[in-house]
């Protein structure tokens, strides 16, 4: 079966539909300002408490109130979503900008270098859990493990992830 220039046209603009579709609903999230908050900064919670004291001054019939306010600042606790929200709202813009471009002008090179990183990081899972799984037999020495099951390319992948912590 041939293609011709008019289905290659048409897949492209597929492509470039579905593509922005599916970015379309990391949009959604912004408006939500639990989601968005930068887990780097935990935001704080100040609580009001307030005390009424009543006196009476029989002498004079007055009755005087005294009143005691004390604020209290914690720290909230970061959540899943909140951390989620903040990577998507961290995106880098020119990242998805180019691989919007990537995939309309050179579909092909896009999708094996997007192919080659999931394939990468899924590699580095598998050794990652195989290393635990193999300190847990072996009596918990897991740095030991992770060099030994790691190879030069996952090392360096590990080590990349590490520093963006």
């Amino acid at each position: 079966m041939r293609m011709n220039v008019r289905d290659a046209n048409g897949i492209k603009i597929l492509l470039l539909v579905l593509v922005t579709i599916a970015l379309s609903g990391c949009a959604l999230l912004s408006p939500i300002k639990a989601l968005t908050s930068d887990p780097a900064k935990p935001a704080t919670e100040t609580k009001k408490t307030t005390k009424n004291e009543y006196l009476e001054d029989k002498k004079q019939g007055i009755t005087y109130r005294l009143q005691e306010t004390y604020y209290n600042q914690e720290v909230k606790k970061v959540t899943l979503g909140q951390r989620i929200g903040a990577f998507i709202a961290g995106l880098s813009t020119w990242a998805i900008l180019l691989t919007i471009l990537g995939m309309i002008f050179f579909p092909g090179a896009t999708l094996m270098f997007l192919i080659g990183r999931i394939r990468t990081l899924g590699k580095a899972l598998f050794q990652t859990v195989k290393a635990i799984q193999n300190a847990k037999r072996n009596g918990g020495q897991y740095l030991e493990s992770l060099n030994t099951e790691h190879d030069e390319e996952t090392k360096l992948e590990v080590n990349k992830l590490r520093a963006q912590l």
